[in-house]
């Protein structure tokens, strides 16, 4: 079933659509359901921690997401879902997260794109935030995915402006109980998003 969805998403691809807009639940859809992101809808919990690194520091959360409750615990405590989980969660889950936030957003797909990280062609995926919608209201995000729909590189473009305020690359895919996460971000000038002590329960 897997095989047949990549086909039909590559022969949407190819046949010209290329540059256009697409419905978020198409491409989104695709890309969570190839790295099994769905299944997270059936587990209970989801553990990280996140971690990033600064010029100046490094910042570390631990997190605990009762998935079917919606209750939230930061280093073990009970959380509202604040502006920081929700950046957190955002890092890790961006696909499914946008997935969720259709119909607030505009989704365009570029064929045969060299992201500058990267360095080789792949497809661009520009998700857009409109009219003041989401968490990131007139945001956008540029996934760049291989032939079998994993992100290997990101771009957040604050307010839709150029250049990118951020880019990383997407690394160290693990599986966790059947759901394939991107464990690691590096991007330029030393910059860094990690993710430890994770489990899927």
């Amino acid at each position: 079933m897997r095989q047949v969805r990549l086909l039909i998403l590559a022969a949407f691809l190819v046949c010209g659509c290329a540059g256009h807009p697409v419905k978020s639940e198409d491409v989104l859809h695709d890309i969570c359901r190839a790295n099994h992101l769905f299944d997270l809808y059936q587990k209970e919990r989801l553990r990280f921690t996140f971690n990033v690194r600064l010029p100046d520091k490094t910042v570390k959360r631990s997190w605990e997401w009762h998935i079917r409750s919606g209750e939230v615990f930061l280093n073990g405590e009970a959380h509202s879902q604040s502006a920081m989980f929700v950046n957190d969660i955002y890092w890790l889950l961006f696909p499914l997260k946008a997935w969720e936030d259709r119909g607030k957003t505009a989704v365009t797909v570029n064929r045969r794109r060299t992201p500058p990280l990267a360095g080789r062609e792949l497809t661009e995926v520009v998700v857009r935030y409109v009219d003041g919608k989401g968490f990131t209201p007139n945001d956008a995000y540029r996934l760049y995915v291989d032939d079998n729909l994993m992100i290997r590189e990101w771009g957040y473009l604050k307010e839709g402006r150029e250049p990118p305020a951020r880019m990383t690359t997407w690394e160290d895919y693990t599986d966790f109980d059947g759901v394939s996460l991107s464990l690691l971000r590096e991007g330029p000038a030393g910059f860094r998003v990690w993710f430890t002590d994770v489990a899927v329960e």
